[in-house]
């Protein structure tokens, strides 16, 4: 039934995986909506508020969760900064502790779930004004900037990011960098997974992925 239906990665989270290849091999927990791994808000956000996302009223907000209900200030540089920096120990420690044939190869860095911009700071909607109107090339030039940062000392790495929830990703002028992974991920709440793509019942999701 699993291998029928291609469940066999790390898609099924009750049951464990038939086999486990390079790209499902995520050593990081969550292994999506990371963004609070690498910039961690009960480290910064009391003594850096500004390394986070701005709201509509000029506000700071602090992820309600370590995985949702939040971002971080992509245009910030030492957001940038600190995240390429956790990266690195991220690998290290993985170096360290793994065999050389189970080194991870992919490191996930995704935005948040359940809220709906990156940043509405001064600086990140210049950026996304620059980027074509969407907030895909804001988060692309932070993701660009993690990835051509480590592939400097780790060739061998590929950064996976999540493509949903991004409006004009075709327009954005940012392209994702050589070691980048976009995974497009389907909204479950409007996706009938009994009916192929091309089912009209499916034209939210296509468009979607058609967008990626």
């Amino acid at each position: 039934y699993l291998l029928r239906n291609h469940i066999n990665g790390k898609q099924h989270r009750l049951l464990m995986p038939l086999y486990l290849g390079d790209l499902t091999n995520v050593s990081t927990e969550p292994a999506w909506h990371t963004l609070c791994l690498y910039v961690d808000p009960g480290i910064y956000f009391k003594t850096h508020p500004e390394y986070f996302s701005m709201n509509e009223k000029g506000q700071r907000v602090r992820p309600h969760s370590s995985t949702a209900g939040g971002s971080l200030c992509m245009s910030n540089a030492d957001v940038k900064r600190i995240s390429l920096e956790k990266l690195r120990t991220f690998i290290k420690q993985d170096r360290k502790k793994f065999p050389k044939e189970e080194w991870p190869i992919l490191y996930d860095i995704s935005v948040l779930d359940l809220f709906p911009y990156i940043c509405l700071c001064p600086e990140c909607r210049a950026i996304v004004k620059e980027e074509g109107g969407g907030e895909f090339g804001l988060m692309m030039r932070y993701i660009n900037f993690v990835a051509e940062g480590i592939a400097k000392e780790y060739p061998d790495i590929l950064i996976r990011t999540l493509g949903y929830g991004l409006a004009k990703v075709k327009e954005a002028k940012t392209k994702p960098a050589k070691n980048v992974i976009l995974q497009v991920a389907d909204k479950f709440v409007y996706c009938d997974y009994f009916r192929p793509l091309s089912h009209k019942f499916n034209d939210p999701a296509r468009e979607t992925f058609e967008d990626c």
